[in-house]
């Protein structure tokens, strides 16, 4: 069960909520990765990865692509990085929050409301 549907399963009842309260590292994942889990939550990607997925990032230690020590969780792809990786990997682009404005500017998009030039 995805980590969306978990959240809305447990505000069904109390029995519900014990039920999940019960799997295999529910409260570890709640007790130490809440942060992470509010962020999927959020950016609307917890309907694609489960809790067991986020229970075994948070149990690995060493970046997936360097072997390194993965200091960090790429929530997009649940993965555990060290920070070179993240900022340097071509796998873990992303594209910049500035991005739409500077290419609407570019070419004359509309953009929210307005036109930029």
């Amino acid at each position: 069960m995805d980590i969306e549907s978990v959240f809305n399963f447990c505000q069904i009842n109390l029995r519900a909520r014990q039920m999940v309260c019960a799997v295999r590292g529910y409260q570890t994942t709640i007790n130490h990765a809440l942060a992470a889990i509010c962020a999927t939550l959020r950016t609307k990607i917890a309907k694609w990865f489960t809790l067991h997925e986020l229970f075994d990032v948070l149990c690995t230690r060493d970046c997936h692509l360097c072997g390194g020590f993965g200091g960090f969780i790429f929530l997009p792809l649940f993965m555990r990085c060290c920070l070179p990786c993240v900022q340097t990997a071509p796998q873990l682009v992303q594209v910049r929050h500035d991005f739409p404005t500077q290419f609407a500017s570019r070419f004359k998009f509309r953009v929210r409301g307005g036109y930029r030039s």
